[in-house]
């Protein structure tokens, strides 16, 4: 059975391990009100903050739902790759959507992947990129995808 919480408005939502003695998918809290055995989680119209936790995942779909949302996954240890093909996380079960923003944990060389289509890259600061309509922080090496291997090329321009 599939479990859906909807973010009712403008929230911040923290997917955190709910047991301290095993880690249990789908369980966080939003406005220190705890939930367990969620599914999908997806954003209200506002501007959305998803926070996962040092070992929070979810088995199911992050969707961002309306406004400008962002997934914080600095409390993460160790490097992450980021795939805007399937729209998955290395390290996380969870998928996602409808996300603007990702910050990655810092302190370790993440990848981003492009998706599986023409896009326009921005590289807009130190270690942060922008393809697709997705903002990345916090990302150290980018490539393109694999099924775009050999054909992708990349330009820069500096203003």
């Amino acid at each position: 059975m599939d479990w859906d919480f909807r973010v009712p408005t403008t929230e911040r939502l923290t997917l955190v391990p709910f047991s301290l003695n095993s880690r249990r998918l789908g369980s966080g809290t939003l406005n220190n009100i705890p939930f367990d055995g969620i599914e999908k989680l997806t954003g209200g119209a506002g501007n959305d903050q998803f926070v996962i936790a040092a070992s929070g995942d979810l088995a199911g779909i992050i969707n961002g739902g309306g406004g400008l949302d962002t997934m914080d996954l600095t409390a993460l240890t160790g490097p992450r790759t980021i795939d805007l093909g399937p729209k998955t996380i290395s390290g996380l079960l969870a998928t996602f959507a409808s996300i603007q923003t990702i910050r990655m944990p810092s302190g370790v060389l993440n990848t981003l992947v492009g998706p599986n289509t023409n896009s326009a890259w921005s590289i807009n600061g130190v270690n942060q990129v922008t393809v697709a309509g997705v903002q990345l922080i916090g990302v150290g090496n980018i490539r393109g995808s694999d099924l775009k291997a050999g054909l992708a090329t990349m330009s820069s321009r500096w203003e």
